[in-house]
């Protein structure tokens, strides 16, 4: 029987053909006992290599057993084939073995277009000696293939190209900390299509390599990295004590290098406190979060032994029956309320529902039938500020940054209708917010609107100082019972044209604006400021108020005289149940949500 080719390389073609099959079950075993050898080890040569081998020489032996001598023979040329491919597979980690040493892949990219290279180049030497086909055929055909394939697999290829240009570039190891977009992780290496990286979590990412390849990559195993906090520190200690206590307790950080040397960097002065930012580097970017975390901690005790204090600042808001008798902000105060055992004078605070400002004559109109209501201004004969001034609220929740307040505004005289009503006030970082909700609790349609009436100040002795700016094309014409008359003018080239900030002076505000100008978000702003630019506030409105007054305060006792000025965000505009700008009839069971709120900025 004629050797195949695979006995013809080997040289046993000289053998007898029984010899020949003993040699091979020979060389079968010895690359099975080669893979059992590695299996569970990590080895550059891998179990599946030397399976190959021995696969390809048991195939080698069985060809001859095929009844059909052609079969037989293209058998034999396959194995000889993977038997090859075995061989360059071999020789291939055998160099990466001696050439890494024990050091962590950091991509077989390289590699594995190698191997596939070589064994293209084995296949078509094989196909050209033993069956006569023609390269040239071959490689139109596989270009034409490729052509196709590369088009439907366009980002695919795209990986896998950025996964070669990454291995050829090297922007970073097996072992190192990188970011990626939102992904950190540490680096364990790169294959065609992914790049793999293990969280802090443990967690194993594939990132794909054209996704690592556009973005900004960031590499932490530059040998020192830079890590910050930032802290308010009381303005009562000097920075250079300060410096001191923080540096004395990194050099006992023992993972805090000493070279680059740690830096305390007094930044800026804030509202309440002197920002500090510190800096110190860490080797190891590894154990970042527990160098921060031991710095932190370490920096709490240090500032508790030295009496240095950690100012926050502190808001405070004093609500009595829904309306906002003190609202503090570091001890500054932003209201000019009054206090707790004190009447509230002029409205200050108050929440004005369900009307804001004055009805004429207290008299309307609704859903066909008139209706007169105490006259709460009657030097002018007017209705002021609706109907639940002077009622008593229930707190029904209350915490250390909300408060909720709800009333039931039951039928009386001039508003026979069942409100129910709700305001909620809440602290947060960004100031005050004032949610009001009214609801229809009746079985009849309801006229509704309201207001809110706080008078602010920024520290001026009088408002005269203060820089106001009011974003309104229009403001309403009144006539002399403070009624609006039906028109109004445009505020251009007017006093009252508060567009641009400027100085409140000597002008009598008692006015309400309208065509309100949103800034993106849909707020109205309404700035008032300390002529030295601090202390500043905004006083906020959503789209549910589309109207505003300005309140000097001229016609008060000469003591609260312009001391503070009212702004008074509102649902609807004065005279509103006559005239019907922004009134709203609810619906039963129907309700209505506006807020407001102030921005300090001390």
């Amino acid at each position: 029987m004629a050797p195949t080719p695979l006995q013809t390389m080997l040289g046993l073609d000289a053998l007898h053909h029984d010899f020949r099959a003993f040699v091979e079950s020979v060389l079968v075993i010895a690359a099975l006992l080669g893979a059992f050898a590695v299996r569970r080890r990590r080895r550059a040569v891998t179990a599946t290599t030397f399976l190959l081998l021995a696969g390809s020489v048991l195939i080698d032996t069985g060809a001859r057993f095929f009844p059909n001598p052609d079969i037989g023979k293209k058998v034999a040329v396959a194995a000889f084939v993977l038997f090859l491919f075995g061989v360059i597979r071999l020789i291939l980690e055998g160099i990466d073995a001696i050439t890494r040493r024990g050091k962590v892949h950091f991509s077989t990219i390289g590699k594995d277009l190698l191997m596939i290279l070589l064994w293209f180049a084995v296949l078509m030497a094989v196909l050209y000696t033993d069956f006569g086909v023609q390269p040239l055929s071959i490689l139109t055909t596989t270009t034409v293939f490729a052509a196709v394939l590369g088009f439907a697999l366009q980002e695919t290829l795209g990986n896998i190209f950025s996964g070669l240009s990454l291995s050829m570039g090297h922007p970073f190891e097996p072992g190192d900390w990188i970011r990626s977009g939102t992904h950190l992780g540490r680096v364990k290496g790169i294959a065609w299509r992914a790049t793999t990286i293990v969280t802090r979590a443990n967690e194993r990412l594939e990132i794909p390599n054209s996704v690592i390849a556009k973005d900004v990559l960031f590499n932490y195993a530059t040998g020192a990295v830079r890590d910050e906090i930032n802290i308010g520190l009381s303005y009562g200690v000097p920075p250079n004590h300060v410096r001191e206590v923080v540096l004395t307790l990194l050099r006992d950080v023992p993972q805090v290098m000493r070279e680059p040397a740690p830096e305390v960097l007094a930044w800026n002065y804030a509202d309440f406190s002197i920002e500090y930012h510190i800096r110190y580097w860490i080797s190891d970017y590894g154990v970042q979060e527990r160098v921060r975390d031991r710095v932190a901690s370490s920096l709490w005790y240090a500032l508790k032994r030295h009496s240095i204090e950690i100012p926050f600042p502190t808001r405070t808001i004093h609500v009595r029956d829904a309306g906002e008798s003190a609202y503090e902000v570091a001890g500054r105060g932003i209201l000019d309320g009054y206090a707790l055992d004190e009447m509230c004078t002029f409205a200050r605070g108050a929440a004005l529902i369900p009307w804001p400002n004055r009805l004429q004559d207290g008299r309307y109109t609704f859903d066909g039938h008139d209706y007169q209501t105490p006259l709460t201004e009657p030097d002018r004969q007017n209705a002021i500020h609706g109907l639940t001034r002077w009622m008593n609220w229930q707190a029904r929740q209350v915490d250390p940054s909300t408060m909720l307040m709800s009333l039931r505004l039951h039928p009386q005289e001039g508003y026979p209708f069942t409100l129910d009503l709700e305001i909620m006030y809440r602290l947060a970082d960004g100031g005050l917010e004032v949610r009001t909700t009214g609801r229809n609790a009746g079985d009849r349609p309801l006229p509704y609107a309201s207001g809110h009436h706080p008078y602010v100040t920024v520290g001026t002795d009088l408002v005269d100082d203060a820089i106001l700016r009011i974003p309104a094309r229009r403001f309403l014409e009144v006539d002399d019972r403070l009624i609006p008359s039906g028109r109004a003018p445009a505020v251009d080239g007017k006093p009252l044209d508060f567009r641009q900030p400027h100085p409140i002076s000597d002008l009598h505000l008692d006015t309400a604006y309208a065509g309100l100008e949103p800034d993106p978000d849909g707020r109205v702003r309404i700035g008032l400021r300390h002529p030295s630019g601090r202390p500043a506030l905004d006083l906020w409105m959503d789209a549910g108020y589309p109207y505003v007054m300005a309140f000097t305060g001229d016609s008060m006792a000469s003591e609260r005289r312009r001391r503070s000025l009212g702004l008074e965000p509102m649902t609807a505009a004065p005279n509103a149940f006559r005239s019907g700008l922004g009134l709203r009839t609810l619906q039963r069971g129907e309700s209505f949500t506006s807020a407001w709120g102030i921005t300090p900025a001390l």
